[in-house]
């Protein structure tokens, strides 16, 4: 570095190391600059050299770096020493470190961030519903007005039956399609917790249900052990495809005989989900502190604690098992002519 003599014309070379955002390259040289400033300022050459940056200046143009300058003096036209072509500067290990370390964190952002998005949009599908909340964008719904049509204005010439929360219709669709309709009752102590809506809609099936085929005097007999066979088998794969095999964990939480349909067949078919609940994907159990159901079909822990698990719907199913082997009623008060009653 050689003093300033006089008033000279000087040029300056800045540069960054490739890779380097604009606003990085921006700071760097301003520092150079700053630094040349408070050091440098009475020299006529000299080179400022930051681990991403470096300035160089002189009273040259740096061999036809600067198109209205001459080119790189020779030894002959001005004394001193020659400066040969600038270079970059070389890496320093930090600065290699610091590009490698940026880089894996940038690649490990892009994978977590693609993880997260594939999670949201598969939860959107699986999202696991609360204690209150059983409904789903895939719900198949019908308005009022199509309902009330299908039952010719929930005449008492299709009513079904009556439970203690609501009175069943049988209803047939625009397209043929037979239904039960359950109307809850304003005045009934199931609330909104057990339906989203006034009215559900049920696949409509003839024999209603297994407790009028148990104890109904004249139906039993129609029940051999073959068919009460098959039925405990039938209840066995819904209830397995609700706690294993189903997209989310369902416990039913009211296992019963009168919850039992039979087409007309006699294939059993579980129904009434108002009071099930979804458990997530790592969840095997859950309290409440409304216990709810049909007592003598509840486990002990149910009753007690509010506890119940895939486990309450085993010991629900192990007291209907033997109402169908032995055709004892375990309940004391009962409408075997509902399909749909409530046992209570």
């Amino acid at each position: 570095m050689s003093p300033l003599i006089g008033s000279e014309r000087i040029y300056a070379l800045m540069q960054c190391i490739p890779g380097l955002s604009s606003k990085q390259c921006e700071i760097c040289v301003r520092d150079s600059l700053r630094d040349y400033q408070n050091c440098c300022n009475g020299f006529m050459g000299g080179t400022i050299r930051k681990p991403v940056c470096y300035f160089l200046w002189d009273g040259y143009a740096y061999f036809g770096a600067f198109n209205d300058t001459p080119s790189a003096p020779t030894q002959e036209s001005q004394p001193g020493p020659i400066l040969s072509p600038p270079t970059p500067p070389p890496l320093t290990t930090g600065a290699i470190v610091g590009i490698v370390v940026s880089t894996v964190i940038f690649v490990v952002l892009v994978i977590l961030g693609l993880f997260i998005w594939k999670k949201k949009q598969s939860y959107k599908t699986l999202k696991p519903q609360t204690d209150d909340d059983m409904t789903s964008p895939q719900s198949l719904q019908f308005d009022f007005g199509t309902i009330e049509a299908a039952t010719d204005g929930f005449s008492r010439n299709n009513k079904l039956g009556q439970g203690g929360f609501g009175e069943v219709y049988k209803g047939t669709l625009l397209d043929g399609t037979e239904v039960a309709v359950k109307r809850l009752l304003r005045n009934s102590g199931q609330g909104t917790q057990e339906f989203k809506n006034e009215i559900l809609v049920y696949e409509f099936v003839p024999n209603q249900s297994l407790y009028y085929f148990l104890f109904d005097p004249t139906k039993k007999s129609q029940l051999d052990w073959k068919s009460r066979y098959n039925i405990i088998g039938g209840i066995t794969r819904g209830l397995l495809y609700l706690h294993q095999d189903s997209r989310l964990t369902i416990i039913h939480r009211d296992i019963k005989a009168s919850n039992i349909l039979l087409d007309e067949h006699i294939n059993p078919k579980i129904a009434d989900f108002g009071m099930a609940r979804n458990f997530r994907v790592d969840q095997t159990e859950d309290m409440t502190g409304r216990v709810v159901g049909t007592f003598s079909y509840m486990p002990p822990e149910y009753v007690t604690h509010g506890q119940y698990s895939t486990k309450s719907d085993v010991y629900s199913f192990g007291v209907l098992v033997l109402e169908i082997v032995c055709g004892k009623n375990t309940t004391r008060k009962q409408r075997y002519s509902d399909g749909h009653s409530d046992g209570k």
